[in-house]
């Protein structure tokens, strides 16, 4: 008897423990439920938060929205069409800029023997150069890069580009040796040409490009302003280019693209399965992958991705001295997202470098912008200005203000000419310090971004 009630005890027991353990499992198995629920509906809110904004969320979206306006000439057609005539030099290697040799400094006579071989090469490129003029003065391209192919979408025009500003340089450098304003004007001009044409592709390497190419174009304008005389008219056409180019909207249309390619490796995990980049555990076992997306990784990964992209957007809002806190700020919050977004790690763009990235060609263009102002005020006064301030407002509206910390560009006049430098990321005043050469230096010193004219 006593045993039977034990027994019976014993079973009823049971039944609860394993009562209590299903109701467990079944709350568990809910509240998993809601949370996978949670994150689809936060992550759709967001996605059309985005779209309500007017910005892509699809490929097929990106595509339309990659465009530039009605009846403008694309100059990205007149880059392509350059392209086709392109010839390569003969020996590439004894040319500068496109070959191992180097271009003389900005007070240095270029040989010339190393001029024959420029011009040489101009000559064999003549048919692409007449084309990349005309795309002097444009501001809109668009390249025929069809978006809706998504991850596999082709753009072999980007480092074609490049070649097309870098032909462009020569031109200008050869120019400017021989005291020829007009083509050194016109080869600068049709550099940032080449750069617009480049302006609305929504792609980071696309953009850094563009960038590049406005960077040289900045480099070959303090070349050519130590080598020869522009008129007051080329002076101003020239601060047109820069100014701009300042206000180009390129980066932010990267981050609009990337945003879409970085959502659909996240949200279509499998795709990285092909990817010799991606996480070598997840390559090796694409079910892990699989468990990934089901457990709500992938949907988690994507909203923070949105929140980041969100963060980027409106820190282009800022002006750009605020922008470099801003950078700071969001690579901090990238290194604080958990390790276990393991996906999102091996897939997300360096946001906070390309603002930085970007700032430093904001910082050139301005330098150069307000170098040719005092070249205006030179021209026509037959001396420097004591400081910037005598350019205002004749020639600038206002002293522009250095992109890194909000306060006035400096200005320095030398025994020879003059500089106008930014302190640069380090926020560190090296009284216009150009940046050395010698990589070696480089690790040893700290320098500004400067644009110097030496005559």
């Amino acid at each position: 008897m006593t045993r039977d009630k034990i027994t019976l005890s014993e079973k009823r027991r049971r039944v609860k423990t394993s009562h209590v353990l299903i109701m467990l499992f079944v709350l568990l198995l809910a509240a998993f439920a809601f949370y996978r629920i949670y994150l689809k509906n936060e992550l759709n809110e967001r996605i059309e938060t985005i779209r309500a904004a007017g910005y892509p969320v699809t490929f097929e979206e990106l595509n339309q929205w990659y465009s530039i306006p009605m009846g403008v000439e694309n100059s990205a057609y007149i880059v392509l069409d350059a392209i086709g005539y392109y010839k390569e030099p003969n020996d590439g290697k004894l040319l500068p800029v496109t070959g191992n040799a180097e271009l003389p400094g900005r007070t240095e006579t270029m040989s010339d023997e190393m001029k024959k071989l420029i011009l040489q090469f101009l000559i064999d490129n003549q048919k692409s150069l007449e084309l990349l003029h005309k795309t002097a003065g444009l501001e809109h391209g668009r390249y025929p890069a069809d978006f809706r192919l998504g991850q596999g979408v082709l753009l072999t025009h980007i480092s074609q580009s490049k070649d097309s500003a870098q032909l462009l340089q020569l031109e200008a450098v050869h120019a400017a040796e021989n005291e020829n304003s007009d083509i050194a004007f016109q080869s600068i001009q049709s550099i940032f040409g080449v750069a617009f044409s480049l302006d609305n592709e929504p792609v980071m390497v696309s953009q850094s490009v563009r960038i590049a190419c406005q960077d040289i174009a900045v480099s070959v304008l303090e070349y050519s302003l130590n080598k020869t005389a522009f008129s007051d008219e080329q002076l101003i056409e020239l601060g047109n280019a820069c100014t701009k180019a300042e206000k180009a909207q390129g980066m932010l249309n990267a981050v609009v693209g990337e945003r879409i390619m970085a959502l659909d490796l996240i949200t279509q995990p499998q795709s990285i399965y092909f990817n010799p980049n991606s996480n070598p555990v997840l390559f090796s076992f694409p079910p892990v992958l699989t468990l990934y997306k089901t457990i709500g990784l992938s949907e988690s990964d994507a909203i923070i991705l949105l929140k980041l992209t969100d963060d980027i957007i409106k820190a282009y809002n800022f002006p750009p001295h605020q922008r470099r806190e801003a950078a700071k700020a969001i690579d901090l919050k990238i290194k604080e997202i958990p390790n276990i977004h393991v996906l999102l790690g091996n897939i997300l763009p360096s946001f906070g470098r390309f603002i930085i990235l970007d700032l430093k060609n904001i910082t050139r263009l301005s330098l150069a912008r307000t170098a040719l102002a005092v070249q205006r005020y030179r021209l026509k006064h037959k001396k420097l200005p004591d400081s910037l301030g005598n350019l205002v407002p004749e020639y600038i509206e206002s002293i522009p203000l250095d992109p890194f910390d909000g306060e006035e560009l400096r200005y320095k006049r030398l025994d020879k000419g003059f500089v106008i430098y930014s302190i640069g990321e380090d926020l560190s005043d090296d009284n216009g310090r150009e940046m050395p050469k010698e990589k070696k230096q480089k690790m040893n010193s700290t320098w500004d971004i400067t644009f110097i004219v030496e005559k």
